[in-house]
Parts: structure tokens; sequence; C-alpha cells
């Protein structure tokens, strides 16, 4: 941090490190009283990385926990992941408009409704808002406007329903609950266990599984916020996922080292060394477990489309559009929770 104090020595390093920061800066001169040498250079990079991730994350909470309701085009305009990418407006940029009253409980009728029809008789706000949130967030990224829109997609269509695991869960364990709870209070398990869903043994097992188990890693690393936005950051960068150009494997490889080097710093600074290097072996194996309760999640919706709950309409047959017909981890969720409110390739509207 002594850094960041020197900085305030020369203004124009300010100028100098968010254009390093950006990718655009021109080369140092060694000459300049704006040089940075390379180790405080890594470090205050590191900071300003951080201190970004951080920042954004705050935004989210804001909007997250809010009892302001999202304006509704930034659900109508989600026909397609196209018109998701080409939108220029961020929800994340409006938090200013968001209160910072929390959201009420959700009235006593809900629950009355739930238990007639089941979760899905209206449109799951929680669902669409965190999935929302997968690409507002992911739009914050530097290195995401460098993907072209397959790659974008490619990407998205993988780590969508890991990311909407990883919130779901790490939220949870914010809330003080060991099962996934939204922002509202509402608990997906007890709306199943409220419903005739109770009745299916196989359905109240997945969900057991994906509402109860999925948050026990969380509640007993219990991340911190910094280990959170890393390891989001980190699936963001995930480089293998299929469909990605070789020159997107290449950017994203480079992300991902970056904030996994950033993840180790962290974790030595707060633990020790020896501590540390433990404790990051344990949350990058956290990655693997989010992409296995994603696997779980999609199993779940196609089990009740398919076979449980009538509100559900069965999957839309071969579209026009092809992002729909790609049989990739994001589509397969799209495909199953589509209904006859559904007007967006992954929103649920009423």
């Amino acid at each position: 941090m002594a850094f960041v104090e020197r900085m305030k020595e020369h203004p124009g390093k300010s100028a100098v490190l968010n254009s390093v920061v950006r990718g655009d800066g021109e080369e140092q001169n060694p000459n300049s009283k704006l040089y940075f040498k390379a180790p405080e250079l890594k470090e205050l990079i590191n900071v300003i990385v951080m201190k970004n991730l951080l920042q954004i994350e705050e935004k989210v909470r804001r909007i997250r926990y809010s009892e302001t309701p999202i304006p509704e085009l930034f659900y109508t305009q989600c026909d397609t992941f196209e018109s998701i990418f080409s939108r220029k407006k961020n929800l994340i940029e409006l938090v200013n408009k968001f209160s910072t009253k929390p959201k009420q409980a959700v009235p006593a009728i809900f629950l009355e409704k739930t238990r007639q029809f089941g979760p899905f008789f209206i449109r799951p706000a929680p669902v669409v808002m965190e999935l929302l949130f997968v690409f507002e967030v992911g739009k914050t990224f530097p290195f995401f406007e460098q993907l072209g829109n397959n790659d974008k997609i490619a990407l998205c269509s993988n780590i969508a329903v890991p990311l909407f695991v990883l919130c779901n869960s790490f939220y949870s364990v914010q809330q003080n609950c060991d099962v996934w709870c939204s922002p509202d209070g509402v608990m997906p398990i007890k709306l199943f266990a409220n419903s005739f869903y109770k009745q299916d043994t196989i359905a109240m097992g997945m969900g057991d599984k994906l509402f109860c188990k999925s948050v026990e890693p969380f509640a007993r690393l219990k991340l911190s916020n910094e280990e959170f936005v890393l390891i989001r950051a980190i699936i963001y960068s995930h480089m293998v996922s299929p469909g990605l150009s070789d020159q997107a494997q290449k950017l994203l490889r480079s992300e991902a080292e970056k904030y996994a080097a950033l993840l180790m710093s962290v974790v030595q600074t707060n633990y020790g060394p020896a501590a540390g290097a433990l404790r990051y072996v344990e949350l990058m194996g956290l990655i693997e477990c989010l992409f296995n309760a994603g696997a779980k999640y999609r199993r779940l919706l196609s089990y009740i489309s398919n076979v449980l709950d009538p509100n559900f309409d069965k999957a839309p047959g071969q579209s026009d559009n092809r992002t729909l017909d790609i049989p990739t981890v994001d589509n397969l969720t799209v495909r199953t929770i589509r209904q006859k409110w559904t007007i967006g390739q992954w929103t649920i509207r009423h």
C-alpha cells in the first residue's frame, strides 16, 4: 500500500497505471518521473484490479438486495445472446437508482400459490436476476469486449450455470443460511417441500443435492469477499470452454493466470506462505465442484420440465436461432426453462 501513497506524489502515475491495466498504454520511459519499477508496477496493478473487482461486487450487492425492482427492459431485451451482448446499457451502471432499503419478505399469497401450482407457476425472479448478473458482471471485464460474439456465446454457455451456483451458494452463506436462500428470504428447498414436488422422491433428492449440499463447502471455507470475486473472475476466464477460438483461448489463459496469481498472493498474505498455498488448493478445487453442481442443476430442471411439473412446457423443437440448438451447458438450461411466459433465450417472465 506504500506504493499507492507514493502515487499521490505524482498524480500522473494514476493515468499511466490505469493505461497499463487497460492494456492500451505506451511503453514506459525509464527516465520519466512516472516510471514504475517492475515490482511496484505489479503490486500497483494488483491493487487496482482488486479494487475494481470489489467495487463491481459492491454495486451488484446493492442491486441484488434492494427493494427497487430491476427494470423490465433488461429482461425484454434478452431474446438472444447477441442482443444481450449488443445492449450498451449495463444494469450495474444504474446502481444509484436502486434503494438501499432491503427487499421485503414475499407475500403469503405467493407461498399459497406455490403450494397449489409448484415453484415455477410464475417467473422465479431470483433465478432470472442471478442469470442476468452473469452477463452484466461479465461485460465489466476489459477482456470480455476483446472476444468476438461467437467466443462470447461459447464462454457464457459454459460458465453461466457454474456462476449461478457460485453466487447462490456464496450469498446464502453471507446471509447465515446453510441452504440456498434468495435476497427476500425464500429457500428453494422449502418451496419444493411446500408443493406437490415433495411427493416426488427423485426431485426432492436432486433438490437436496443442489440447494443444500452445494452450500456445504462454502460454509466450511467461509470465503472472503476478495476470494469470492477472484474465483468468479477465474471462472469468467475459463479458457477450456468448448467452441472457443484459438485466439480467445490464448486471451483467456492469460487472464486466468493473472487472477489465479492474484488469488495466491491474497491468500498467502492473509494466511502465510504454507497455509495460504493450502487455502489456494482448496479454493481452486471449489471451481470443479461448481461445474459439477451446475450439471446437477441442469438435470434437475430437465427432470422437472419433462417429467414432474405440468406448468413447465416441453423443451421447444429445433430453433432458427443457432444459439438455442448448440448442446452446451447453459443452452440445455435455456431449453428446459422456456415456457409460455418466456420471451428471452434464458429469461423467464410472467
